[in-house]
C-alpha cells in the first residue's frame, strides 16, 4: 500500500532511537518520584488514578518497538541461529558489565558493611546470576538499606526477563512455521484477551499478570510488523490514537488497553514521520539501554547522598548526566563491541526458518 508503514520502512530512516533514547530518559524522571518518596504524585499515576506511570508508559513503548523490530530481525536473519545470538549480544555484555560494577564497585563503596562480611555473604555474588535473566535478585547485602526506597538497588532489571521471554516467543513462532499474519493477529487477540478473563486471574499471580501487559505490548509490535504493508501512515490516524488515549485517561480501567491498540499505531507514526534531524541521532553511540540498567542503581545512590532530603527533582537533575556518562561508557566499551559479532556467519547449524517465514510477512 502506498503511504504505508512498511513503504516508509523499506527506506530504513525512522526515528526509532530517539524514541527509545525519550522513553528510557522517561523512566529516570518517572523514577524520581518513588526513589524519594513521592510516589503518590507521579503525574501519569495521579491522571489515571494509580493504574498507570510514566515509567510504566515509557517500558510499553521499549516493548511495541521491540515486538516490531524483533520480529523484522527474524524476518531477515538467515538462521534461527544468527536471531538468537543477535538477541544474546543485545542484552547480556552490557547487562554482565552493570552487574560486575554493582557487585565489586558499587557495593562495596555503599554497603554498610565491612567488605569482609559484604563480600562473605552467598547473597553478594548470587547477584551476578541476574545475568540469566531469571530469576532476578535485587538486593546486595547492606546496600541502600537505609534509602527511602530500601534495599533495591536495580529495580529495573525486571522487565529483561519479560523482553527475553519475548524473543523466544517469536523464534518458537517462526520454527513452527506461525509467524504469520493471521496467527500474529490471534496471538494479539488472545493476549488482549486473557487478563480480562476472570478464570484465568484467579489462577495467574499478580506477576504474571504485569508479564502478560509487557507481552501485549510485544504483541501489538510483533501485529503491526506483519501487517505494515496494510496500514497506512496517517496523521488523522495518529491525531485519532491520540484522542483515544486522551479518552484513556478518563475511562482509565482501559488505559492500558488504549496503550497497546492506540499508542502502539501513534509510536509507528511518529517512529517513521519523517524528521531528518532525528535520523542521525544515534551516530555517536545507542545510549537506551545503557540508560535503562544504568539509571536505577544511580539515582538509588543520589538518594543515599541526600538521604532525607532527597527530591524528584534532585533525583532527575542530579542522576540524569551521571547515568548518561555511564551509558556513554558502557556504549563504547562494551556494547558496540559485541553488537559487531553479529556479523559472524553460522552456516549450516540451522535451517533457514527465518527465510521461510519471510514471505507471510
Amino acid at each position: 500500500m502506498k503511504g504505508s508503514l512498511g513503504e516508509l520502512a523499506s527506506s530504513r530512516q525512522n526515528n526509532f532511537d530517539f524514541i527509545r533514547f525519550a522513553a528510557a530518559s522517561l523512566v529516570i524522571f518517572s523514577h524520581a518520584y518513588p526513589l524519594s518518596g513521592r510516589n503518590d504524585f507521579e503525574p501519569l499515576l495521579v491522571l489515571t488514578g494509580g493504574i498507570q506511570s510514566l515509567g510504566g508508559i515509557a517500558v510499553a513503548i521499549f516493548f511495541i518497538i521491540s515486538g516490531y523490530l524483533i520480529t523484522q530481525s527474524y524476518d531477515r536473519s538467515a538462521h534461527l541461529f544468527n536471531f538468537l545470538v543477535a538477541r544474546i549480544l543485545r542484552i547480556l555484555p552490557g547487562l554482565m558489565f552493570v552487574l560486575l560494577l554493582t557487585v565489586f564497585v558499587l557495593g562495596p563503596l555503599v554497603t554498610d558493611l565491612s567488605l569482609n562480611d559484604y563480600f562473605s555473604n552467598p547473597a553478594t555474588l548470587d547477584y551476578l546470576k541476574n545475568i540469566m535473566l531469571h530469576p532476578i535478585r535485587f538486593y546486595l547485602p547492606g546496600v541502600y538499606e537505609h534509602n527511602v526506597y530500601q534495599g533495591a538497588v536495580n529495580g529495573s532489571l525486571w522487565t529483561l526477563e519479560f523482553e527475553a521471554f519475548c524473543y523466544l516467543i517469536v523464534a518458537c513462532l517462526g520454527m513452527l512455521r506461525l509467524l504469520k499474519k493471521p496467527f500474529i493477529l490471534l496471538f494479539f487477540l488472545f493476549v488482549l484477551a486473557v487478563p480480562h478473563i476472570p478464570f484465568i486471574i484467579n489462577q495467574y499471580y499478580y506477576t504474571s499478570l504485569i508479564s502478560l501487559e509487557l507481552v501485549k505490548y510485544f504483541a501489538a509490535g510483533m501485529m503491526l510488523y506483519a501487517f505494515r504493508n496494510h496500514i497506512p501512515h496517517n496523521k488523522y490516524l495518529a491525531w485519532f490514537s491520540g484522542l483515544m488515549l486522551l479518552v484513556g485517561l478518563i475511562d482509565t480501567a482501559h488505559f492500558k488497553l488504549f496503550v497497546a491498540i492506540f499508542g502502539a499505531y501513534l509510536v509507528m507514526y511518529l517512529a517513521f514521520k519523517p524528521t531528518k534531524s532525528l535520523y542521525q541521532f544515534s551516530k555517536r553511540g545507542d545510549f537506551s539501554y545503557g540508560i535503562y540498567i544504568y539509571a536505577f542503581p544511580i539515582q538509588q545512590l543520589v538518594a543515599m547522598w541526600f538521604g532525607d532530603s532527597i527530591t524528584p527533582a534532585k533525583s532527575f537533575v542530579f542522576s540524569y548526566p551521571l547515568t548518561l556518562i555511564c551509558a556513554y561508557i558502557s556504549w563504547h566499551l562494551i556494547e558496540k563491541h559485541a553488537l559487531k559479532l553479529k556479523k559472524f556467519k553460522f552456516p549450516g547449524l540451522l535451517a533457514k526458518q527465518a527465510n521461510r517465514t519471510a514471505k507471510d510477512l
